[in-house]
């Protein structure tokens, strides 16, 4: 097995200054974008590769070998890419795999997500939703992570099948309010704050705002990043450079003008700021 400690300069050597290689994001599909784009904000010097394995998509309703065999592929492919870290920016990926891979490559940098409940807890009164995937929900480290918090909170746990396909496809604001207030219908008074425990919902993120206007949204993604820059600053591996980054997509599924579709999700996510809760 590879350590790429022998072959990523900065890992174990902290007296490197400054690395220009890019970081590698990637989901299962487009949601991830809304992670890239907090990135992006917060470290505009760095450079990223964004990978959206859209020809496996949706991980959320898979087997947990089928996620794993998923995330091992891409993970091989992004390291053929040189990249210096790893923001797994899919709360599926994460429950599933982040730990394997992080024995499997201990001196790698690897960044993964959790649903925000701990800022829920902590920040908010009210009771929590949390909207995730199926597996998501399904996962320990999703139990563990709910055994921490729901003696101190009234917690609804709502599995979200086929919510981030919508949200790839494109659905209509009218299906996914239907999708929706059929699962969390508006209202209710224990409910304070809605958990988006995919990174999909978080490109959806104004809009879910919109439907629960009483209600607090909260996402993780900027917590996650500022895990990440604070790894690379860490480990010797941010950037100095003045100039803004590059940024590369990259897609399993041969999709007409994709790449262009990606840019344009990642800067609107960008310029709408959808990583802070509202």
């Amino acid at each position: 097995m590879v350590q790429y400690s022998q072959i990523i300069p900065g890992v174990g050597n902290m007296s490197q200054k400054s690395d220009s290689r890019p970081v590698a994001v990637f989901d299962s599909g487009l949601g991830g974008l809304s992670v890239l784009a907090c990135a992006r904000a917060l470290a505009p010097e760095e450079s990223f590769i964004y990978l959206a394995d859209l020809h496996n998509a949706p991980y959320g309703e898979k087997s947990l070998e089928e996620i794993r065999a998923c995330v091992d592929r891409v993970f091989e492919q992004l390291m053929r890419e040189n990249v210096k870290a790893l923001l797994v920016a899919c709360n599926t990926a994460t429950a599933s795999s982040v730990a394997i891979l992080r024995r499997q490559h201990p001196d790698f940098p690897i960044i993964g997500m959790e649903p925000a409940l701990k800022t829920a807890a902590t920040q908010y009164e009210g009771g929590t939703a949390v909207l995730a995937t199926p597996a998501t929900l399904s996962l320990g480290m999703y139990a563990r992570l709910k055994a921490r918090f729901e003696s101190d909170m009234v917690l609804r746990s709502i599995p979200c099948p086929g919510l981030s396909h919508m949200i790839d496809t494109d659905a209509s604001e009218e299906a996914i309010q239907e999708y929706l207030y059929a699962l969390l219908p508006p209202g209710d008074p224990q409910i304070r704050n809605i958990v988006l425990g995919c990174t999909h919902y978080v490109l959806i993120a104004p809009l879910i705002k919109r439907l629960y206007p009483d209600h607090h949204v909260i996402n993780g993604n900027l917590g996650t990043v500022r895990h990440l820059l604070s790894k690379l600053n860490e480990l010797g591996l941010s950037t100095s450079r003045d100039e803004e980054g590059s940024v590369r997509y990259l897609c399993t599924e041969e999709i007409p003008e994709i790449e262009q579709k990606m840019a344009a999700i990642e800067s609107a996510a960008r310029e709408l700021r959808v990583w802070e809760t509202v």
